[in-house]
């Protein structure tokens, strides 16, 4: 009898995990069809429509592309791909440190605040030129294209997830003795971590942004500058393939800080609700 009933939790617990991974292999069935269905349909429009190569290439010369040219777009993929990672980590220190100073201190927050949000309304595409002219070519105008327009959604998301909190639950850590840094970090930053995720995520699809505009103003490696090069060229085939590329770099990393997410607040309700969906 006792060992009946300690076997229906771990039967209940597999066949859990199986619906699960069958839900999520569902998702990802749908997923591809719902891409092998926009690849047929951007097929039957260049046949139909009977459109040059060097307007819209079908999906067979992108295809044939990425194949044959696939090493020159893996060394400029991996150029902008450091430089997203490089930019990206820049604007994820000075964001969350930042957004920890400003939620610290009223005065820091009223001197800082207005000026970051100034800066987010000029387009990067107006500052990246002078961020040439003061850095001069290569990777360091793109590095710091990519962690300004990555750097406002971390730090905003940040500094709300942290003034989120309700008082309620800091007059008890009050009440328990829990000294400032305590409270911030056994309190404060756990409850602010979904907020603080959800600008990572935006974050990051605006870095492979930035990367790529920072690439379009003066880059000798990296999509951006492929994009140019082919296009100036017409060789349209060679611009959609680095587009393709750039929009799965940022799928991925995306991705990426999905899984970070899932792992490090399993116990959110965004995750559980997330789990019901699949289930």
């Amino acid at each position: 009898m006792t060992t009946d009933v300690a076997e229906a939790p771990s039967s209940l617990a597999r066949s859990t995990k199986v619906r699960f991974r069958g839900a999520r292999l569902r998702r990802s069935l749908f997923i591809l069809l719902e891409f092998a269905g926009l690849v047929l349909i951007w097929h039957s429009v260049v046949t139909v429509l009977d459109i040059e190569e060097f307007l819209l290439p079908g999906p067979g010369a992108v295809a044939e592309t990425l194949v044959e040219d696939w090493r020159d777009l893996l060394v400029h993929a991996r150029a902008t791909v450091t430089e997203v990672a490089v930019g990206y980590s820049i604007a994820v220190g000075f964001g969350l440190t930042l957004a920890v100073a400003m939620v610290s201190s009223r005065a820091i927050e009223r001197a800082i605040y207005p000026i970051i949000v100034m800066l987010q309304a000029i387009p990067k595409v107006a500052i990246a030129p002078l961020l040439v002219v003061w850095l001069g070519f290569g990777v360091a105008p793109i590095i710091a294209t990519t962690a300004l327009i990555a750097f406002f959604p971390i730090t905003v998301a940040t500094i709300v997830g942290l003034q989120g909190i309700g008082q309620n639950m800091i007059n008890l850590g009050r009440v328990m003795g829990l000294s400032w840094v305590q409270l911030f970090i056994k309190i404060r930053f756990p409850s602010s971590l979904p907020s603080v995720f959800g600008g990572l995520k935006v974050g990051m699809t605006l870095a492979v942004i930035g990367a790529v505009v920072g690439e379009f103003i003066g880059a000798e490696a990296g999509l951006g500058a492929l994009i140019l090069i082919s296009t100036s060229a017409l060789n349209t085939p060679t611009t959609f393939s680095a587009i393709i590329i750039i929009a799965l770099i940022g799928v991925l990393l995306f991705w990426l800080i999905e899984v970070v997410e899932r792992f490090s607040i399993p116990w959110h309700e965004t995750q559980a609700r997330e789990r019901e969906k699949l289930l």
